[in-house]
């Protein structure tokens, strides 16, 4: 990702509707798959493999011990300014860990990356890492199609399908709990602004769309998340903007 990326990344996260909407659905899902003895003792041992800024490891720290791992310096820095110390200078390819050393391995729009060019191998060593019963939480963007002037500043490589992520996590030897995709009802509002994007006389923008210029409209989308939050327990929307996957490593279950 670009430098000035992480800047905004950084400056956004604690209020912008994505950041926070999702940010909830994770972590209503990894409460949803942990047994109640793991919720009590909080002393779960958590990897956030990608870890950015940090924003998610100060959410996952109520349930254990968070380590973070990114392969950007600038990215450190940022959670060092949070006042995370125990992240790491690495990439998934090659995660600087033991074999099943974690209880807990999340993996928040990293597999995606440009420094990312092996699926599976990422994947492998996720799995190498997380303990037998341990669970892995992945998210992605969706659809190749929606690809836009925001992928590119944050540097994406590729953008996946439910099926495609599906066959990916399964291949890597982990059991699928649940895989849905998210932002449903940004959807259509999302695809014009790619079509627009792509007409002939509109100028190129090498920015995210990370952005907090008009406060009602972030009030508003965060609430939209938030209706997909509690529909999401009884529903699977058939697309989104994005892919999220809960699976498990067979053995002793984080549920016993």
């Amino acid at each position: 990702m670009l430098k000035k990326e992480y800047e905004v990344m950084f400056n956004v996260e604690d209020r912008h509707w994505w950041h926070v909407g999702m940010h909830r659905i994770f972590l209503t899902m990894l409460r949803k798959y942990l047994s109640e003895n793991a919720l009590k003792q909080q002393s779960l041992k958590i990897l956030d493999a990608g870890c950015g800024t940090g924003k998610m490891m100060e959410h996952l720290s109520k349930y254990g011990e968070p380590v973070g791992v990114d392969c950007s310096e600038w990215a450190l820095a940022y959670c060092q300014k949070r006042g995370i110390q125990n992240v790491h200078n690495g990439s998934i390819l090659n995660l600087p860990f033991p074999d099943r050393k974690f209880d807990v391995v999340t993996c928040f729009d990293v597999l995606y990356h440009l420094n990312v060019q092996n699926d599976d191998k990422a994947l492998s060593e996720l799995f190498r890492v997380c303990k037998d019963g341990g669970l892995v939480l992945i998210n992605v963007p969706a659809f190749e199609f929606l690809k836009s002037e925001h992928d590119i500043a944050v540097q994406t490589r590729r953008r996946y399908t439910k099926a495609e992520l599906k066959e990916l996590v399964e291949k890597a030897g982990f059991k699928i709990k649940r895989i849905i995709y998210l932002n449903f009802f940004i959807f259509p509002i999302a695809f014009l602004i790619r079509v627009l994007e792509r007409l002939p006389f509109r100028s190129f923008s090498e920015k995210s769309k990370l952005n907090l210029r008009n406060s009602i409209v972030n009030s508003l989308l965060k609430k939209v998340l938030y209706s997909e939050q509690v529909l999401l327990k009884v529903f699977n929307f058939p697309f989104g903007l994005s892919v999220f996957c809960i699976a498990g490593k067979e053995g002793d279950s984080t549920r016993s």
